[in-house]
């Protein structure tokens, strides 16, 4: 229990440093955090850094995420994939490279 606690507590941690990090575009915070943890633990609403750097308009982070291993086709609770928020935000080219591996 405490060890599922403690991973729990970390992931979180590690989520908002994320979205802080990707606020400031900062590519080295995912060459030294994203290698030890989930880059698709989700927030309160089911959104993952995905959706954080689609979000952002932010290609860059969109692309680290994805060769990273975040998954492309995790789901917020009214079931929006990363691709759709694209698609809703007018970023035809991002929302096709969300889409490519399905």
């Amino acid at each position: 229990m405490r060890r599922t606690l403690r991973k729990t507590l970390l992931a979180v941690v590690v989520t908002v440093i994320a979205s802080a990090c990707a606020l400031a575009s900062d590519p080295r915070f995912f060459d030294l955090v994203v290698p030890h943890a989930d880059p698709d633990f989700p927030d309160t609403y089911d959104m993952t850094a995905l959706f954080d750097a689609v979000a952002y308009c932010d290609e860059e982070r969109v692309g680290v995420l994805l060769a990273k291993g975040a998954d492309r086709r995790a789901e917020t609770r009214d079931g929006k994939r990363p691709e759709d928020f694209a698609k809703r935000l007018g970023r035809e080219a991002m929302a096709r490279r969300l889409g490519a591996a399905e």
